[in-house]
């Protein structure tokens, strides 16, 4: 019996590191996060409509519970639409947009930004259909680069 014992013993051991720990998260659902994290940052909220995303809680899809936000799958923290029309935000349209490369969706509709809309806006989104920045104080030319938005209607 101290054999058989020894065998599962030596089966077992090397197998339990690696079913106690979790897995890490994908890269495209840090990215994602990075992304939420650095637009909550990045822009001015004065209405407070963005303190819900608290990014306490580090599980798969909790940042699908934020408001504005709407991912691929309940369970997974990729993002597919980011919605903060008239959420009254302030700034300039966030860099960190290009780790939500996922998103099909942006609406950042009605509220204060300012600044040029970036050029690099359908890099940073290349599965971008639907882009809404109407109602806000942006300047100057659309930018030609807009055309590489391979998937607008």
């Amino acid at each position: 019996m101290s054999r058989l014992l020894l065998l599962l013993l030596a089966v077992a051991l090397p197998l339990a590191p690696a079913t106690a720990q979790l897995a890490p998260a994908s890269p495209v659902e840090e990215d994602d996060v990075r992304c939420l994290r650095g637009v909550k940052r990045d822009l001015w909220d004065p209405d407070a409509r963005l303190s819900s995303w608290t990014f306490a809680n580090t599980s798969a899809g909790a940042v699908c519970e934020f408001s504005g936000v709407s991912c691929w799958h309940p369970q997974e923290s990729r993002v597919i639409k980011l919605s903060l029309s008239g959420f009254g935000l302030q700034g300039t349209v966030p860099s960190p947009l290009k780790y939500c490369r996922s998103a099909v969706t942006l609406d950042l509709s009605n509220n204060s930004l300012e600044g040029p809309i970036p050029p690099a806006l359908c890099d940073w989104l290349p599965y971008l259909i639907v882009l809404d920045l109407s109602g806000n104080r942006l300047s100057g030319p659309i930018p030609s680069e807009l055309a590489n938005c391979s998937y607008f209607f």
